[in-house]
């Protein structure tokens, strides 16, 4: 089912690139017979729609390729540089399209109304068709589906300004009026590719969804799932929307068998309130030396109170077995290795 949706998908982005790629042909050459700016500038606009739709296209087709040895979390990452890529490419085309507006706007140009009115028209039926083909996937956690929907709503919008340019021009509108509304097509590249920037950015950088607060997860899990504590929590996502944790649950004097349905809690609390699917839970007993949920001082590995005991001086590994050693449990390793899973159901 999965596979026929997104084979389903790639067939909309495909018939997508052919329709706007009809349209950036047209618009230039319209735009430059013409000497219409608003048509250039939705060309230029369509341009980069093209480009980032093959780009998300590919990315979609990489991402699919099953994990391996050396990439064990597979190529999905790759969604997310394509729409970092794509944000990228809309925010340095806009700054030509803005300068250009300037000048004209400085020294207006008469246009071709005859020649440009028809193109805009074209070029607003053809992203129409583009966004019906899309708007059923609008909603979709995919970040590359959800950026080329919002750049084919974009451009539709920018089409309907183009065609208002045309009308008002055969009204007898003054020319300036043509780059006033380049301006404004700008202003809508800016708002998208923003957007989609700052989104793809924050998922690179591993950050929390903007929506879930650290703190107040930590505080409902101790409260709901009968633990001492949860700490270390690193929360993150992937471009199609999925969530991932990884955390240290303290639970103390507690049976082996008691840890795992304890463990079989959190992972279904997580997943029920919080929309956390994958989630790396490591049990411990007396704790690693830091119970802050958020770790802000790096991961520290020996006990920290131990070393301010021996007067601040520099700890070499102890020697011995792990319980001689201090080791935060008194199980056996073997035991605990048995309770550190991703999923222990």
């Amino acid at each position: 089912m999965h596979v026929h949706h997104a084979d389903r998908v790639d067939r909309r982005l495909a018939w997508s690139i052919l329709l706007n790629a009809a349209i950036v042909v047209a618009e230039f050459v319209g735009g430059i017979a013409s000497g219409s700016l608003a048509l250039l500038s939705d060309a230029v606009h369509n341009l980069t729609d093209v480009l980032s739709l093959v780009l998300a296209m590919i990315a979609r087709r990489f991402a699919r390729r099953p994990p391996s040895a050396r990439h064990t979390f597979g190529f999905r990452r790759l969604e997310v540089l394509a729409a970092l890529g794509n944000s990228a490419m809309l925010l340095v085309a806009v700054t030509l399209l803005v300068r250009e507006s300037i000048v004209r706007l400085l020294s207006p140009r008469e246009i071709d109304v005859h020649l440009m009115l028809p193109i805009a028209i074209v070029g607003l039926a053809a992203n129409l068709a583009a966004v019906l083909l899309l708007h059923r996937h609008a909603k979709d956690d995919d970040l590359n589906v959800r950026s080329a929907f919002a750049h084919l709503v974009q451009d539709t919008l920018t089409s309907v300004i183009v065609v208002g340019v045309g009308i008002a021009a055969r009204w007898g509108v003054p020319p300036w009026v043509d780059p006033a509304a380049s301006l404004v097509v700008s202003l809508f590249i800016v708002r998208v590719g923003w957007r989609i920037f700052t989104e793809a950015f924050a998922i690179l950088m591993e950050a929390a969804p903007a929506e879930l607060d650290v703190e107040q997860l930590a505080d409902e899990c101790t409260a709901a799932c009968d633990i001492e504590g949860l700490h270390h929590v690193h929360v993150w996502q992937t471009g199609g929307g999925e969530r991932l944790l990884t955390a240290h649950v303290k639970l103390c004097n507690r049976s082996l068998d008691d840890v795992e349905r304890i463990l079989r809690e959190v992972h279904r609390h997580l997943a029920v309130q919080w929309g956390i699917e994958h989630a790396t839970l490591e049990p411990e007993c007396r704790g690693c030396g830091s119970e802050e949920v958020i770790e802000r001082h790096g991961h520290r590995l020996t006990d920290t109170k131990t070393s301010s005991a021996a007067g601040g001086a520099a700890s070499a590994p102890a020697a011995g077995p792990p319980s001689e050693r201090g080791a935060p449990c008194a199980e056996s390793s073997g035991e605990k290795n048995r309770t550190r899973t991703a999923d222990p159901a």
